[in-house]
């Protein structure tokens, strides 16, 4: 995991509650979807904390959703 660079601020990322909700997935699934390197995660802390960017582009892919 990461720092947080200079030029990214907090509110550049979500918490791992705010990125389950906005993607319906649950915080266990985020964290391993970070733990597999799908989805990048940082830890300022103990926390982790997704790149609300990375989150949106999760949103878009819908890799979730049946194939049709």
């Amino acid at each position: 995991m990461k720092a947080i660079s200079p030029e990214q601020s907090q509110a550049d990322y979500l918490s791992p509650a705010e990125a389950a909700h906005a993607t319906g997935l649950s915080v266990r699934q985020l964290s391993r979807l970070a733990d597999e390197g799908t989805l990048r995660a940082i830890r300022p802390g103990t926390h982790r904390r997704y790149l609300a960017a990375d989150i949106a582009a999760l949103i878009a892919a819908e890799p979730w959703a049946p194939a049709s």
